[in-house]
């Protein structure tokens, strides 16, 4: 592979590292600030596969489908459970950009059945890196 000068780490530049870093301090206490209010919805990965299932859809009982998950919650952040000591947290606008980006590639499905059958999207691995990495939906 050839150099590539892009991926080269800039002059260190302490004004602009420090207005960086201060920046991210903002967004980390107003995410804590967020959670402590109980603005965060919990989900969790049973089977340990790397996807997080996002639910937007419900039967119900009297027979019709109505608005659910993602599309009802008022949480800011979503907390993806993957094991019981590691977890994906996501911003919910930033998740549902990237929905609205991806929506017609990734394609609603049924997520549970039984009694209380739900609809949404399966994000795979790769579709998870690329929502925790593409500046597209920051």
């Amino acid at each position: 592979m050839p150099y590539e000068p892009r991926f080269d780490i800039p002059q260190y530049d302490f004004t602009k590292d420090l207005a960086y870093g201060e920046a991210n301090e903002t967004i980390v206490k107003e995410f804590l600030i967020a959670i402590s209010s109980g603005a965060i919805e919990v989900k969790a990965d049973r089977y340990r596969n790397g996807r997080i299932a996002i639910e937007t859809d419900q039967y119900t009982p009297t027979g019709e489908w109505k608005l659910s998950g993602i599309n009802v919650t008022t949480a800011e952040w979503l907390a993806y459970m993957q094991t019981p000591q590691t977890f994906t947290i996501i911003n919910i606008p930033r998740l549902k950009r990237f929905l609205k980006i991806n929506k017609r590639t990734i394609g609603k499905r049924g997520l549970a059945k039984g009694d209380h059958p739900t609809m949404g999207y399966l994000l795979m691995p790769h579709h998870v890196h690329d929502l925790m990495n593409n500046p597209e939906y920051d």
